[in-house]
């Protein structure tokens, strides 16, 4: 007669598996969460890092920029500080020779505008009365045209011109003063800002 062989039953086995397979699903879920967790941490933790990276990196570059721009303002104020005793030298020296030489030129081509625009017969031109004789013979070719009003209210390169209706006037000294107090203030304005602090912003 052949062997049979009968299945055994163990008492409290099958709860057994049911606890096995529980403890399983609960390991995996833990081990699920645990790496969801971590990874989680690490991007944080990633991008943090990358965030003060990125600070430190924005820092330098503006502090690099701020250096270049100190260099660049400091060679600015040099060149400036180099140019300006020439500016000024030129204004006061050269300036009022070149008002003095072009005084006259000046005063004709105003006359002659006057005379081929105006109808008067005969403007009044005011000068001051130690020109009286050059303005006379700067403008001989309209000797004829004009009256010619010595003004002790007028310096050597002021003159006015009248007409019926109107006038004209030239004042090389007002222009001379203009060109003094803009180089005065560009001076100023360049070389007074040496314990300003500059800024940049980088958004």
């Amino acid at each position: 007669m052949p062997n049979v062989k009968l299945e055994v039953f163990t008492p409290g086995a099958e709860a057994t598996e049911d606890r096995k397979r529980e403890l399983a699903r609960r390991i995996a879920e833990a081990y699920r969460e645990g790496h969801g967790k971590g990874f989680a941490q690490g991007a944080e933790a990633s991008a943090r890092e990358h965030a003060e990276a990125q600070d430190q990196l924005r820092a330098q570059f503006v502090e690099a920029l701020r250096d270049a721009q100190l260099t660049q303002s400091l060679a600015q104020r040099e060149v400036i500080a180099s140019l300006l005793p020439i500016l000024e030298a030129l204004t006061r020296a050269l300036a009022p020779t070149l008002a003095d030489a072009g005084f006259l030129a000046a005063l004709e081509e105003r006359l002659r505008a006057a005379l081929n625009t105006r109808p008067d017969p005969a403007p009044r031109v005011h000068c001051a009365p130690e020109l009286e004789a050059g303005v006379r013979a700067a403008l001989s070719q309209f000797s004829d045209r004009f009256e010619l009003v010595p003004d002790t209210s007028l310096t050597p390169l002021e003159a006015r011109l009248f007409w019926e209706d109107g006038f004209d006037e030239i004042d090389l000294d007002t222009c001379l003063d203009a060109m003094r107090d803009t180089i005065a203030a560009f001076r100023d304005a360049a070389l007074g800002q040496t314990d300003r602090k500059e800024s940049v912003h980088v958004g």
